[in-house]
C-alpha cells in the first residue's frame, strides 16, 4: 500500500496556509489541488485498485506449482470449496419439476416443444426443447443452451439459430429464459406490463438483496440449468452420458460458472465470455449482479480457475474480435490449457476466435457445431451451418400473455421475502444483563466476520491544512489518514475555552452541505468540538467519472453506473465499500482520541442519510462510542429484502447482514448507549410513519427497557430540517451526561 509521504504533506500544509482569500464556496473546502490531493476523484479507484495484484501473483504461483493430477485435485478441491461457498451454496433440494408441453412445432425433421417445468416450487421457467425427427435413431445428445442478456430470452434471433443448427445435426436442445428476459421478467406493473425493460437492470435489482441474504442470483440462474438437465436426463430421446452446454456473453458466463459444478456436462463451449486472471479491481468497469462473485480476491478465484476446473472434460472458447484480439480472456484461457496439457489432454482445450462483434454469429455458431460433432460423433468436419427457418418470436412463447408470472409462480423479489424468514435469525431481547453482554459479544464477532476491516497497530495519521477564513470559534482544515492511501477530508469546528471538549463526528453521505456547516456551528457554539468529515467517495471524494449508464440515470445509473462497479469491486474484495465506510468513521474517532483537546471518554457519532448506517455500525464495533444519531437513514435491511423496487445504491448494503442481524438488533446491543433514530425512511427513500418505525424497532426498545435505559432509545420524526440542531443537542447532552 502507498504510505503517506510526509514531506508532500507538510508542503500541502505549507500551500494551504499560503492560499490567499477565496470565494465563500471555495472557503470551506479542505483539499487543496495539489499533490498529494490532486487524486482525490479517483482516490478510491486508485485505492482499489492496488488490492488485487499481489493476490493475484500468490494465485498464479501456487497454480504454477501444479504438476500432476494430485496436486491438481489439491488445488481443485479448494477451489471448488471457495467457489460454494461465495455462491452461498449449498443447492435448494430437487422438487418435481412438474413439467408440461404446451404447444408443438412440427418442422418434419424436427419439432420443437414449448416447455415450462419448475426449477423450485413456484419458479416456473419457460423453455423451448428441440428434438431431432429424422437423424437416425436416438437417444441424442442432449445440448443446454444458456441465454445471454437478450430481451426476448430464447426467441433471441442468434439464440434461436445456434439451436436450430444443432437439432439438425442430431442434438436435443434445451433453451430456456433466465430471470428478467424472454418470458420470466420479474418485475411488472399490475396490468402485467414490464417496469424494467433491460436484462441488466433485472437481474441487479434481483441480485442486491440477495446478497443481503448470503444469497447469490448466479446460484439460482445455475439452479435453473441443472434443472434444465434434468428435464433434457427425463426424456427418452436423450442420451443422458452425452450431455452438452453452450450459451453466449451472460449465457456463455452460465456455462463458465455451471461446468465445474456439474458432472454431468460432457462438453462445454462458452462463448463471448471470460476475463482476464488478475482479479482486476478499480476499473470502474461493471457487469451486472449476478457476475460478481463475493469474496472472489481473497478466495482467488478466476475465470482461469472454472475453464481449468472442466478437466478433463473437452472445452472451448470462442471469443470475438472485432475490435482487436482480447488479451485478458486469452491469458485466462492459456493457463486453463497449460493444466489440460500439463494433465496430458492439451487437445481437449481449444481457442477459437471470430471477426465478428461480441455474439452468436454464423462464424461462432459453426465452431460450436464442430465441437460437439467431434466428442460427441467422432465428426471432425461437422461444422457447416444447415439452412435454418427461422421462427417468429409468437410461435416460441410458452405463456399467453408474454409474460409467465401473468398466469402462475412467484416473482423472485417475494421469493426472497419469502426466503429471509428462514435465513434472519429470530432473537428474544436479553432479559438480564448477562444476555445482554454474551448477545453483543456474538454480534461483534459476527462484525468483525462481516466487515473484514483490517485492524490498525496505530491511530491515523492526520496533516492540518490550514483554518477557515473568518470563523470565529476556529475551524480547523485537516487531511486524516484512515488508510495509507485513503485521506479524508475534515473540518474540525472547536468550541471557546480551554480544557478537553466532549467531540461529535458528523459524516453525511452527500459530502458537507451547508446544513451541516450550520449544525456543526450550532453544536459548537454549546461547547462541542465537531468533526464534520467526508468518508471515502462522499463528498470531496466522490467519484466524478460517470458512463454512459450514469448518464442515461434512473434505475440504469443505480444498478449499473460507476459507483455500482466500485460497490461490485467491494463485494469481490470481501470488504464492502459500505464496511470501508464504518472503518473511516472509526478512524476519524481514534483520531480525536489523540487531540489534546478533545476528552477521548466522550466522543459521539452521528450520521446522516447513508451515512446514519455507518454511525451505527461503527458505535456496535467501538464500545467506547459514547452514543449514535441516525438520521434519514435506512430503517431496515429487511426492508430492502422484502421491497419490490427499491432506490438506495449497492454501496448502501452490507452483503450477508440478514445472516446474522437486521438493523433493531444492531442498535439493541448499544443498551445503554444512547441512540436516536430519526426521519427512518423505506426501500424507496420516502419516510416512514413514526409508528411503523417504532414497530419495527420494538425489539430495540424492549432491550433498551430492559437494561433500564428504556430513554435512551429514541425515535422520531421531523418536518423542518431547522429542528434538526435542537434534536441533536439533546441527544449530544444525553451522550455526554450534561
Amino acid at each position: 500500500m502507498r504510505k503517506p509521504n510526509v514531506l508532500a504533506l507538510c508542503m500541502a500544509a505549507l500551500i494551504c496556509w499560503s492560499a490567499g482569500s477565496r470565494a465563500q464556496e471555495t472557503n470551506w473546502r479542505v483539499l487543496p489541488a495539489e499533490v498529494p490531493f490532486a487524486d482525490n476523484e479517483i482516490m478510491l479507484l486508485k485505492h482499489m485498485g492496488r488490492i488485487a495484484p499481489p493476490i493475484s501473483w500468490d494465485r498464479e504461483a501456487e497454480f504454477a506449482r501444479i504438476e500432476n493430477e494430485s496436486d491438481w485435485q489439491s488445488y481443485r478441491a479448494k477451489l471448488l470449496r471457495n467457489y460454494r461457498t461465495a455462491l452461498g451454496l449449498p443447492f435448494p433440494e430437487r422438487t418435481p419439476l412438474n413439467a408440461r408441453t404446451v404447444r408443438i412445432l412440427d418442422r418434419q425433421s424436427y419439432r420443437i416443444e414449448n416447455v415450462l417445468f419448475e426449477s423450485q416450487p413456484g419458479i416456473p421457467v419457460t423453455a423451448n426443447l428441440y428434438v431431432p425427427q429424422n437423424s437416425g435413431p436416438g437417444p441424442w445428445p442432449g445440448i443446454l443452451v444458456s441465454c445471454g442478456h437478450s430481451e426476448n430470452g430464447k426467441a433471441y434471433e442468434k439464440y434461436h439459430s445456434v439451436c436450430l443448427g444443432l437439432v439438425q445435426k442430431g442434438y436435443v436442445v434445451l433453451i430456456y429464459d433466465p430471470f428478467g428476459q424472454g418470458e420470466r421478467y420479474q418485475y411488472l406493473t399490475d396490468d402485467g406490463q414490464k417496469i424494467l425493460p433491460s436484462p441488466t437492470r433485472e437481474h441487479s435489482m434481483s441480485a442486491n438483496p440477495l446478497f443481503l441474504m448470503g444469497k447469490h442470483l448466479m446460484a439460482l440462474r445455475l439452479w435453473d440449468g441443472i434443472r434444465g438437465i434434468d428435464y433434457l436426463c427425463s426424456r427418452s430421446e436423450v442420451d443422458t452420458t452425452r450431455i452438452g452446454i453452450t450459451g453466449n456473453s451472460g449465457g456463455g458466463t452460465v456455462t463458465l460458472h455451471l461446468t465445474p459444478l456439474e458432472e454431468r456436462i460432457k462438453v462445454a463451449v462458452p462463448v463471448g465470455t471470460v476475463t482476464g486472471p488478475e482479479m482486476a479491481l478499480g476499473s470502474g468497469g461493471i457487469g451486472d449482479g449476478e457476475q460478481n462473485l463475493p469474496r472472489l480476491v481473497p478466495f482467488k478465484i478466476t475465470h482461469a480457475d472454472l475453464m481449468a476446473a472442466a478437466w478433463p472434460r473437452p472445452y472451448r472458447l470462442i471469443k470475438e474480435s472485432a475490435g482487436g484480439v482480447h488479451r485478458s480472456s486469452l491469458r485466462s484461457w492459456a493457463q486453463s490449457r497449460w493444466l489440460y496439457k500439463t494433465l496430458g489432454a492439451p487437445e481437449k482445450m481449444s481457442w477459437v476466435e471470430s471477426e465478428q462483434p461480441h455474439g452468436f454469429f454464423r462464424e461462432m455458431r459453426e465452431p460450436t457445431y464442430q465441437w460437439f460433432g467431434r466428442w460427441f460423433y467422432g465428426r471432425e468436419n461437422d461444422g457447416a451451418e444447415p439452412p435454418l427457418h427461422v421462427e417468429p418470436e409468437d410461435s416460441l412463447l410458452v405463456s399467453s400473455s408474454g409474460q409467465i408470472l401473468n398466469e402462475t409462480g412467484v416473482p423472485l423479489w417475494k421469493w426472497a421475502a419469502q426466503q429471509l424468514d428462514k435465513i434472519l435469525p429470530t432473537r428474544k431481547p436479553p432479559r438480564r444483563k448477562d444476555n445482554l453482554v454474551a448477545l453483543r459479544d456474538t454480534l461483534r464477532g459476527q462484525l468483525k466476520n462481516l466487515l473484514a476491516n483490517p485492524s490498525p497497530d496505530s491511530p491515523p495519521v492526520a496533516v492540518s491544512l490550514g483554518e477557515v477564513e473568518g470563523q470565529s470559534p476556529v475551524v480547523e482544515k485537516l487531511a486524516i489518514y484512515s488508510e495509507d492511501d485513503i485521506y479524508l477530508p475534515a473540518l474540525l469546528f472547536k468550541p471557546e475555552g480551554d480544557g478537553k471538549a466532549a467531540a461529535i463526528v458528523l459524516a453525511d453521505s452527500r459530502g458537507r452541505s451547508a446544513a451541516d456547516i450550520e449544525l456543526a456551528r450550532s453544536l459548537a457554539a454549546q461547547g462541542y468540538a465537531v468533526l464534520a468529515v467526508d468518508l471515502r467517495g462522499y463528498g470531496e471524494t466522490e467519484i466524478t467519472r460517470r458512463s454512459n449508464r450514469d448518464r442515461a440515470g434512473g434505475y440504469e445509473a443505480q444498478v449499473l453506473g460507476v459507483m455500482a462497479g466500485v460497490a461490485y469491486d467491494g463485494l469481490k474484495l470481501g470488504r464492502s465499500i459500505f464496511a470501508m465506510r464504518v472503518f473511516d468513521i472509526g478512524r476519524a474517532v481514534e483520531y480525536l482520541r489523540t487531540r489534546e483537546d478533545i476528552d477521548p471518554r466522550n466522543i459521539a457519532v452521528a450520521g446522516r442519510n447513508s451515512c446514519g448506517l455507518h454511525a451505527l455500525y461503527a458505535a456496535a464495533v467501538d464500545p467506547e462510542v459514547a452514543g449514535v444519531l441516525a438520521d434519514s437513514s435506512l430503517v431496515s435491511w429487511s426492508e430492502l429484502a422484502r421491497a419490490k423496487l427499491y432506490s438506495w445504491h449497492f454501496q448502501d448494503f452490507l452483503p450477508r447482514a440478514l445472516t446474522s442481524h437486521d438493523l433493531p438488533q444492531l442498535a439493541g446491543i448499544l443498551a445503554p448507549r444512547p441512540v436516536w433514530v430519526f426521519n427512518a425512511l423505506d426501500a424507496e427513500k420516502k419516510l416512514v410513519d413514526r409508528r411503523e418505525v417504532r414497530e419495527t424497532y420494538r425489539w430495540s426498545m424492549d432491550t433498551f427497557d430492559r437494561a433500564r435505559a428504556g430513554k435512551k432509545f429514541y425515535t422520531g420524526v421531523y418536518n423542518d430540517p431547522a429542528e434538526l440542531a435542537s434534536i441533536m443537542s439533546g441527544w449530544a447532552k444525553m451522550a455526554f451526561k450534561r
